[in-house]
Order: C-alpha cells, then sequence, then structure tokens
C-alpha cells in the first residue's frame, strides 16, 4: 500500500509531507512517533490530505479504508475475557464481523506465520511470555488480511535475539504477503543496526536512510538519541 501526507498537521506534530510506498518495513522514531502511528490508522483529527494507493482519506471512506489497516498497540489487553488463544481469535472475527469463509483454517494460517503451532491453539492467553503475546497480538492482526500493519513500540521488554527474530517477521510479511509494514520505535541502537528506512520526528520529519541520515546527522538533532556507535566513532575522529 502507498500511502502519501501532504502538509498534514496534527496535534503538534511538525508539518507532514511523506511518500510511503510499502516496498519496505519503514521505523519512526521520536518522541512523537506513536502519534504519527496513529494518525497513520486513521485515529487523529488532522487537516491536510492523506491518500491511500490515491484514495483521499475522508469521512465517507474512512471507515473502508480501515478494514484494510490493523494496528498492533503496545501491550496486549484481554479485552474479551476469554482464557485460550482460539477462543480469543474466534470471538475477534465475531465481534469485528470479519468475512472469513473458513475461520479455524484462517486462525491456523495467522498463527503459523507468525512461529505459533497448532500446539498454542488450547493455550491460555495468561501462560504465555511477552515474546509470545506479540507474536499473538502479530497473528490477531492477520486475521482480517491486512494491507498495512502498524506497531506501536514492538520491541519493547525482548531481548536482541527477539527482536531480531520480529524484524525477520515483518521483513517476510512484508516481502511474502506484500503487507505494508511501519512501526514505532524509540531504541535508535537497534534502528540504526537492523532497520534501513526511518522517519524521524524532532523539530523537523526526516525520512530517508537510517545509516546516512544518523552518521549525517547527529548533531542536528535536540529530541533524539543518537545511536552509540556513532557517539563513539564522533569521539575519535
Amino acid at each position: 500500500m502507498e500511502i502519501k501526507l501532504h502538509n498534514v498537521k496534527c496535534d503538534d506534530l511538525p508539518k507532514i509531507n511523506l511518500d510511503l510506498n510499502g516496498e519496505s518495513l519503514t521505523t519512526i522514531v521520536g518522541e512523537k512517533r506513536n502519534t504519527l502511528i496513529k494518525l497513520l490508522g486513521g485515529n487523529n483529527n488532522y487537516s491536510g490530505k492523506i491518500t491511500y494507493n490515491d484514495t483521499i482519506l475522508n469521512k465517507k471512506n474512512k471507515l473502508v479504508i480501515s478494514k484494510t489497516i490493523s494496528y498492533v498497540p503496545k501491550k496486549f489487553v484481554n479485552k474479551f475475557s476469554k482464557d485460550t488463544l482460539v477462543e480469543y481469535m474466534n470471538y475477534l472475527i465475531y465481534f469485528n464481523k470479519y468475512n472469513i469463509n473458513n475461520p479455524e483454517k484462517k486462525i491456523k494460517d495467522s498463527l503459523k506465520i507468525v512461529g505459533l503451532k497448532e500446539s498454542y491453539f488450547e493455550r491460555s492467553i495468561s501462560t504465555l511470555s511477552s515474546s509470545e503475546k506479540k507474536l499473538f497480538q502479530i497473528a490477531l492482526s492477520l486475521l482480517n488480511n491486512p494491507k498495512l500493519l502498524l506497531l506501536e513500540d514492538p520491541f519493547d521488554y525482548l531481548d536482541i535475539k527477539l527482536t531480531k527474530k520480529l524484524i525477520r517477521l515483518f521483513n517476510r510479511l512484508n516481502d511474502k504477503h506484500n503487507i505494508t509494514i511501519i512501526i514505532s520505535c524509540n531504541n535508535t541502537d537497534i534502528v540504526y543496526k537492523y532497520l534501513k528506512n526511518i522517519i524521524i520526528i524532532d523539530k523537523d520529519i526526516i525520512q530517508g536512510e537510517s545509516k546516512e541520515i544518523f552518521e549525517s546527522k547527529y548533531n542536528d538533532f535536540d529530541n533524539i538519541d543518537i545511536p552509540r556507535i556513532i557517539k563513539f566513532t564522533s569521539k575519535i575522529k
């Protein structure tokens, strides 16, 4: 999904002009990163123009466009008070009125894509580890066959091994399933080392490749943590 923002103003974000082609994983960095994530999901008031695949977002088509988007919040909340994974997923399909011909197969496929085997079907959600809950959240987000997947700080509380596993999963969803994926992350060490395309929200909004931006503009930021390797190399130059 191609997303364009033209002269968009939202809350206290700088004026936004962005072009996201969806061909690779994009990461948003900065204190207001999740404001932009929510804006891309159609959940914030704004002025300006936002287009999804050349369709301008408006009040009439907002509901239709929202059905092509999945939003994964920072933490999982069992809002339906269901015990097992399969109970929760079945109820989510029912609650959101997803048009799925074979819910059982869709649930299996969604869990399989994120690496959760059938043995997880009857697992109690309360027994899942932090990383398993994150994978479960992503599996839930795939139930409606999204064209755009937005994730709020998905690497929080995960070690580097699990973080790299999630990045591989995101790249696979983007490459093989043609899902545009945009995440927020404020760990610039991870962003610099493992994530290529970034949007930095500081006094202005900057879009480009992470290594190029951090290496050329690290003295220009007001409220962005500089990757440790950049700090180190700048001292020894």
